[in-house]
């Protein structure tokens, strides 16, 4: 399994890769532009390889680089919607329902309504 700061990581990467730039991307993050330089550092460290070309002025992907963004950003992209699936099914309705009624018809017939579309919410 994956160590959870490769994830990080890799978003941080698609963000300054998306961005060319690790302070614009350092502020969409809330994160300090040293933070931001350290760790995408570290991450090239980690792989043995350099992901990305810096100047002064621009940030420039390596081959490297340009192979693991499009792969980085599909992750990432996954990674978020099933967060994000995952967290619109916690905040939905749970468990058991259970409902006393009379036997009468008419409610046995409404109430089949009425638990189904409950149930879609």
């Amino acid at each position: 399994m994956a160590h959870p700061q490769v994830l990080r990581d890799m978003a941080l990467f698609v963000e300054v890769a998306k961005r060319k730039s690790f302070s614009q991307a350092a502020a969409a993050l809330d994160m300090p532009v040293s933070s931001v330089s350290r760790r995408i550092t570290q991450f090239e460290a980690a792989v043995g390889l350099r992901l990305l070309d810096r100047t002064t002025r621009k940030i420039a992907l390596t081959p490297y680089g340009e192979t693991y963004l499009a792969q980085a950003t599909r992750l990432v992209e996954e990674a978020q919607r099933s967060f994000d699936d995952l967290i619109a099914q916690a905040k939905g309705p749970s468990g058991f329902l259970k409902v006393a009624a009379p036997s009468d018809f008419w409610v046995l017939q409404h109430l089949s309504g009425i638990v189904s579309e409950f149930s879609q919410q």
